[in-house]
């Protein structure tokens, strides 16, 4: 059997070959990601834990980074992260993300930005599947690399008891 860091260090086979991406790569990074958040707050896994925050600002140096939840159900769980700097000047440069986490197939996918909406909530058309497909798949890919920075750096998403304000 595996060690769950030398999986959460891998890059997903079908994700990095498949070009241009298909369902089963964009499956692929779902499962990784959710692997990742797992690693990065393992309370996460436990739809019983209602905690609304997590944090780490714990490495010196480094911006504290921030879970919060917007919607917790038994199977799914929707919430945002983002790093932020104490500075201000610099909070534009870090990533601001919405996520969804899927505790039944265990999987979590990017559900949008700080800056866009997630549009409509049925299928996309034939003409624009592949456009589709392809920003899902970057956006995920992304969030497989930010996870996995996260991860070697050595945060670890704790609840939010000795936040600062």
């Amino acid at each position: 059997m595996a060690e769950p860091s030398a999986s959460l260090s891998a890059i997903p086979r079908l994700a990095e070959d498949s070009f241009p991406p298909d369902h089963a790569a964009l499956m692929a990074l779902y499962d990784i990601n959710y692997q990742c958040l797992i690693a990065l707050c393992p309370p996460l896994r436990n739809p019983a834990v209602q905690v609304p925050r997590y944090h780490d600002d714990s490495l010196p140096g480094m911006p504290a980074l921030k879970l919060e939840f917007h919607e917790h159900t038994r199977h799914t769980a929707t919430f945002g992260m983002t790093c932020r700097w104490e500075d201000t000047e610099k909070t534009e440069l870090l990533p601001d993300v919405r996520l969804r986490l899927y505790r039944d197939s265990r999987q979590a996918e990017l559900f949008g930005h700080c800056e866009t909406s997630r549009g409509s909530r049925g299928a996309p058309d034939k003409d624009f599947q592949a456009e589709w497909l392809s920003r899902r798949y970057a956006g995920n890919r992304f969030l497989f690399h930010w996870l996995r920075y996260c991860l070697r750096q050595g945060y670890h998403l704790v609840a939010n008891s000795r936040h600062r304000p």
